[in-house]
């Protein structure tokens, strides 16, 4: 398990993609078709 540190929003943000979270209105999710960032 790779620790991300809160602080560092890039890594958070792709952290929560991995686990499948809505972030900017835009679902992400492991299994789907990647989805372009705006």
């Amino acid at each position: 398990m790779i620790e991300i540190p809160e602080s560092n929003n890039i890594a958070r943000q792709l952290n929560e993609k991995i686990k499948g979270k809505t972030i900017g209105n835009v679902y992400f999710c492991p299994v789907c078709q990647p989805v372009p960032e705006k």
